[in-house]
């Protein structure tokens, strides 16, 4: 992403202390915008910052007050695309994903959910690894594990009792 937004900025005089975080998806969205708005004469815009914030685009720009209608007509735009395109991805088949302030397709959300659940996964493990040395230190030995999985987890020690 740095190589496009240094590209960006060099194409489009685009000051180093704008602030853009977005995601990759929207790149394409925000280029079409800054192509636009060039082709309307503006060379004078200033971009204060291009964000994400509450699953929406967000664009703020300073332009002279002859071009800030067809600017803000350009932002409507692209803040009207971004709001059905995925961005991460930059599928147009996105919708908004509640829980996490962010328009995501189906196929990048049930990534999502999957690395979430894997990371959870792992702290599920830590957490019974760290429990079963402590048990272990408090009997004085080492406890067999698969006796001490049937009393930590019931429902295992239940399906698979002798």
């Amino acid at each position: 992403m740095d190589d496009w937004l240094t590209a960006l900025r060099e194409r489009y005089d685009i000051g180093p202390d704008a602030e853009f975080r977005i995601g990759i998806g929207w790149i394409r969205i925000v280029e079409q915008f800054y192509s636009s708005a060039s082709t309307l004469g503006s060379a004078k815009m200033s971009t204060f910052q291009i964000k994400s914030k509450f699953a929406r685009l967000d664009i703020h720009v300073d332009v002279p007050l002859e071009f800030r209608p067809a600017i803000n007509a350009l932002i409507a735009e692209a803040e009207a695309r971004a709001a059905h395109t995925c961005e991460r991805c930059g599928s147009p088949e996105g919708t908004l994903a509640p829980p996490r302030h962010i328009i995501e397709c189906e196929d990048c959300r049930y990534l999502g959910l999957a690395l979430d659940q894997r990371s959870r996964r792992a702290g599920e493990i830590a957490s019974a690894a760290r429990r079963y040395v402590r048990d272990c230190g408090h009997s004085g030995r080492v406890l067999d594990i698969t006796e001490w999985g049937h009393r930590r987890w019931r429902t295992d020690g239940e399906r698979y009792a002798r």
